[in-house]
């Protein structure tokens, strides 16, 4: 299980936070969002990746 130092779990929170809010505010009303995590080595590269090809602005 990997950890995040004091000084950067609101950082981390939020941008969990914003991560799904764009998850949710621009999939379909029935679209199922997954968030999934995995450990990696230090100060290895953050990578993200979404089912969906392009997000549009929700609609109605």
């Amino acid at each position: 299980m990997g950890t995040v130092q004091g000084h950067a779990v609101a950082d981390v929170i939020h941008l969990v936070a914003e991560l799904v809010e764009n998850a949710t505010v621009f999939s379909a009303p029935h679209t199922q969002v997954l968030l999934r995590t995995e450990a990696v080595a230090p100060a290895s590269p953050s990578r993200s990746r979404t089912g969906a090809w392009a997000c549009r602005p929700p609609t109605g």
